[in-house]
């Protein structure tokens, strides 16, 4: 009898034993495979996010691309019409809403560009609309907006400035653009520039003080200056 109990209590422990080492097993290849898991789903993580920021990079990019062509000229990289009109209209806003302050704009047109165009050909053209605009950006204030209106005319925003301010600017701009010389292919291309000023304050205004007045001032001022032969600048 005390065999046989002895016998049952052995087989009990050894019982007990198996079934705590398989608990223990199971337990730590368990937790092997949880960490092997975890450690897929981190990789897979990992991997989903450097894509997300990668097509998110690619989205920026074709956001700035798109923004480029629609906002500027393609030839010379400056603000496009539409830009330059519509940063415009909020100088002029901003000059309803704060007292004491100035706005003019400058027109500059190059002189005999047909001419020019016609002697040397398109490519010269070309490359001297892209010389004279990062010219203009060079030469002025880095809170100043340069655009190209069309062809060979061109617009200067200057903020904060009054008439006496943007006519030495720009008669700065003209006497370095006629003692400068372009070179293209061994040619040296010499050209002068002619200019409009139109000013505005949040005192003194024009009869009318929308953006297309305020332009048509600076381009009648830019007319003169062009039937006065040139190399000049006027303002109002």
């Amino acid at each position: 009898m005390v065999a046989i109990l002895t016998d049952f209590c052995f087989s009990f422990v050894f019982l007990l034993f198996f079934v705590l080492l398989n608990v223990v097993l199971i337990a730590v290849i368990s937790y092997i495979f949880s960490r092997y898991q975890n450690k897929i789903l981190k990789k897979n993580i990992d991997k989903m996010r450097e894509i997300l920021n990668s097509k998110t990079k690619e989205i920026q990019e074709y956001k700035t691309a798109l923004a480029k062509l629609i906002n500027y000229d393609p030839l010379t990289g400056l603000r496009n019409r539409s830009s330059i009109f519509e940063l415009l209209e909020l100088e002029l806003r901003r000059l309803e809403r704060v007292e004491n302050i100035t706005l003019s704009i400058i027109v500059f047109d190059i002189d005999h560009f047909k001419e020019i165009n016609h002697r040397f050909g398109p490519k010269v053209g070309d490359e001297l609309l892209k010389f004279f605009g990062k010219f203009l950006v060079d030469n002025l204030r880095r809170l100043d907006i340069v655009g190209r209106l069309g062809e060979d005319e061109f617009i200067a925003i200057l903020p904060n400035t009054d008439v006496n301010g943007a006519r030495i600017a720009a008669e700065k701009i003209r006497k370095k653009i006629e003692s400068s010389i372009l070179r293209y292919e061994n040619k040296p291309i010499t050209f002068t520039i002619s200019g409009g000023i139109a000013s505005l304050n949040s005192k003194i205004r024009f009869s009318t003080s929308s953006m297309e007045e305020f332009i048509k001032v600076a381009e009648r001022k830019l007319k003169e200056a062009k039937d006065e032969g040139g190399n000049c600048i006027k303002w109002k």
